[in-house]
């Protein structure tokens, strides 16, 4: 019997951030950012996004005036309020909706918390995006307009792992460096841009992607529903999933990205796997280190009683830790402004490189 090989067609359209400096172009050109755009407002199912960073404006032209925030101030780029936008749609017309979002516990800058101003810069701006702005970031505004639904829309996990150097029990970040956003099975954007203003204004930092659109014949699932998608994107897809929630690739939970058990396992994962790292290292950046006070105070195992205690915690508890995914601590530092100090070298620049 012959092998029976499907011929896909596929669309590709190449997106640029660039401008005079970098490729001596009269107009500034951001595409990348309209791609993100126009894929998140056109979604219909999901938005799934690996990304470095996530330094996004959340808030209408209106709510921007309406406050100083350094938030509203500085950043530009709006993909962070496009979701908003598509999330606050799909709840109002009752549509099942989800947005899963991947980005490191940390970035990726020299220091520690605390003792890093540009990894502090980067931080708060992350932190403000996403969870912890006076009111205003990504997660609040909404959580003002959803109630306790938010939960069945938006999610942000992070990775982590662990091991043993010289049979010393220790956990590190996975550290996210993908640029990707796939939408309903259908569509994909992957690049080098990072979701910040120095990525995606197209004056700043130069940057390459692609959206990939492949003919959709390939037979799956959506919503519980007959659904043909493209079979680059729900592999890609799958295989990630697959890697970070420890499943098999071709496990039928994963073939509906809109299956509520899905959802739950996602985050009963993260939520178990957190707990466990916790546990066992008191291991940060964690919720609970919500000021840098608290951060200095944590354990650090260092006496041979310590390191004796860590060990035998390893050997009983890490067992329980299933995948890679944890949570992402949206709260973490909630109560420190994290600002540049007055007298670092960091403070001798623009505060808007760090966004």
């Amino acid at each position: 019997m012959k092998d029976k090989t499907i011929s896909s067609n596929f669309q590709i359209q190449a997106l640029r951030s660039v401008c005079s400096w970098s490729i001596g172009l009269t107009t500034t050109e951001h595409s990348i950012l309209e791609g993100y755009y126009k894929l998140i407002d056109n979604s219909k199912h999901y938005i799934y996004i690996e990304n470095q960073f996530f330094i996004s404006n959340p808030f209408s032209q209106e709510e921007r005036k309406a406050s100083g925030l350094s938030l509203k101030k500085l950043v530009e780029n709006q993909i962070a309020f496009h979701i908003r936008n598509r999330i606050e749609r799909a709840y109002e017309k009752k549509e099942n909706f989800r947005v899963y979002i991947a980005i490191p516990l940390l970035p990726g800058l020299p220091g520690v918390p605390g003792d890093s101003p540009s990894l502090d810069a980067v931080l708060k701006y992350t932190l403000q995006t996403i969870g912890n702005n006076k009111g205003y970031s990504l997660l609040e505004l909404l959580r003002k307009k959803l109630g306790k639904d938010l939960e069945n829309y938006i999610y942000f996990f992070s990775l982590r792992n662990h091991g043993t150097i010289h049979n010393i029990p220790v956990t590190e970040l996975i550290y996210i460096h993908s640029k990707l956003l796939i939408v309903d099975d259908q569509k994909v954007l992957i690049g080098s841009a990072n979701i910040n203003d120095r990525s995606m204004l197209g004056d700043r930092d130069s940057e390459f992607a692609v959206i990939m659109e492949e003919e959709c014949n390939y037979k799956s699932v959506m919503n519980n529903k007959d659904y043909m998608c493209s079979e680059y994107a729900i592999s890609l897809r799958k295989a990630l999933m697959a890697e970070h929630f420890n499943l098999k690739i071709n496990d039928k939970i994963l073939d509906d990205p809109l299956n509520d058990k899905l959802w739950k396992l996602m985050k009963d994962k993260a939520k178990n796997n957190t707990f466990i790292y916790d546990k066992i290292f008191d291991c940060y950046p964690h919720n609970k280190f919500n000021n840098l006070t608290k951060l200095k105070e944590r354990k650090m195992f260092k006496t041979p009683e310590e390191i004796k205690q860590l060990k035998k915690d390893y050997e009983d508890n890490i067992g329980k830790i299933d995948g890679h995914i944890v949570e992402f601590p949206y709260a973490f530092l909630k109560d420190e402004e994290l600002d540049i100090a007055f007298f670092s070298k960091e403070n001798l620049i623009p505060e808007r490189i760090f966004t």
